[in-house]
């Protein structure tokens, strides 16, 4: 795994903490000032860092996140900020909230994992910081999410395939990420998918879902399939092979979800197991002949009261979207 710190010029508090994490960790360092070659293409994780200006990014930070595009960095690179301030008013959260917003126009995403700590003011306010607590305070967060970057490239081994933007509800920030399993699960030439019917926070819901889940704290996308599945479907799996992962938003929700696919095939069944909500929503498992589910997919619809054929809704336009490139993925796999 590569990191690389990005740190707007080379003096100042932010440019203490960059450096000191850069070099306690083998990461990279860049500073924008100096360094000419941003070539970040090859990087599993970058870190930016900045001071607070009146709630202000430092301004050549501010440019380079305007102008960096999707395709400049490496599918599946994971973007971070922390920030050297004052410590006065909520200045630190409108800078997180400018960064968030201004990578999102272009299509990327602000973890949410973010860090701030104490920067000197002018001779007066917090003399002496950044100080040693908060360079250890620092280093901490900078391996914790080197690590978790470093378990995310490898822990399965599932490629990235692509990320679906948001093409139902008008653009707004991403602030939640939510990292899934989901599975292509095969019995008898059918695929399993759960039927969603119901009314919630994005209106009117009758489409198709692959079944999966959230995966829980200290759970594998491995762990977290066998969880989901047993609950969903009531089955265990076997057989199981990595398709690859696939993100998409819901710009309604401000939330991104990072969904890791499998393909399997159905054990042993017993009784599924239903959270409240999912009691409301799931109508039914329909199981859809592999060779038919690309078609019944592209071809979903709705029959209205008044008898008229509508869509799948705004949020089952999405998911579809999504389902579809995994599922043709899983039928190349099987060679149907």
């Amino acid at each position: 795994m590569k990191t690389v710190v990005i740190c707007p010029k080379a003096k100042g508090n932010t440019f203490t903490v960059c450096s000191y994490a850069a070099r306690k960790t083998g990461a990279d360092l860049k500073i924008l000032s100096r360094d000419t070659d941003l070539n970040l293409s090859d990087y599993d994780g970058i870190i930016f860092g900045s001071g607070v200006y009146a709630g202000k990014l430092h301004k050549s930070l501010s440019v380079l996140l305007g102008t960096l595009k999707k395709d400049a960095v490496k599918p599946g690179c994971r973007l971070y900020l922390f920030l050297t301030w004052f410590g006065r008013g909520h200045s630190d959260s409108d800078a997180f909230r400018e960064a968030g917003h201004i990578l999102s126009e272009n299509g990327l995403l602000l973890e949410p994992d973010t860090a701030s700590c104490f920067g000197a003011g002018f001779g007066f306010i917090r003399t002496g910081h950044p100080d040693e607590a908060d360079l250890r305070n620092m280093l901490t967060w900078v391996k914790r999410i080197m690590t978790q970057q470093s378990a995310a490239v490898s822990d399965d081994g599932l490629p990235f395939i692509t990320h679906i933007d948001d093409f139902v509800y008008p653009p707004a920030p991403i602030h939640t990420i939510r990292d899934t399993a989901r599975g292509i699960i095969l019995k008898d030439g059918r695929i399993a998918l759960m039927h969603v019917v119901g009314t919630d926070k994005f209106g009117v819901r009758d489409h198709w879902e692959t079944p999966g889940g959230g995966i829980e704290t200290g759970e594998t996308p491995e762990e977290a399939l066998h969880r989901e599945i047993q609950e969903e479907l009531g089955c265990t799996i076997d057989n199981i092979r990595p398709i690859g992962r696939i993100s998409n938003d819901y710009n309604l929700i401000g939330r991104c979800d990072r969904a890791s696919f499998f393909l399997a095939e159905a054990g042993d069944f017993s009784t599924p197991h239903y959270t409240d909500e999912e009691k409301t929503l799931f109508k039914n498992v329909d199981w859809i002949p592999a060779s038919e589910i690309v078609s019944r997919y592209e071809n979903y619809s709705v029959t209205a009261p008044d008898g008229t054929k509508t869509g799948v809704g705004n949020c089952g336009r999405i998911i579809h979207r999504r389902d579809l490139i995994m599922i043709k993925r899983a039928l190349d796999m099987i060679h149907c």
